[in-house]
């Protein structure tokens, strides 16, 4: 696997850096996925509202930290 990474236009500062995927972990994650669905799809809508409210939630409490890596990766101040 070959390493990506994001460097700030403004400062060349590493922003972060990560493995991308080969075309056998992606069929690999996507198989996982495909199984994750069934049980998914048979969970009560209420129950599904639910966890994408928590998710959202989640987003919420970090928005500082969200906006922040943003700038830092688009060069922009905030």
């Amino acid at each position: 696997m070959s390493l990506l990474q994001s460097f700030c236009p403004a400062t060349g500062e590493l922003v972060w850096e990560g493995q991308v995927a080969d075309r056998p972990a992606v069929l690999a994650k996507l198989a996982l996925a495909r199984e994750a669905f069934d049980s998914w799809s048979q969970t009560a809508l209420s129950d599904r509202i639910d966890y994408v409210e928590r998710y959202r939630q989640a987003l919420v409490a970090r928005t500082d930290q969200l906006a922040a890596a943003i700038g830092r990766e688009t060069g922009k101040p905030l």
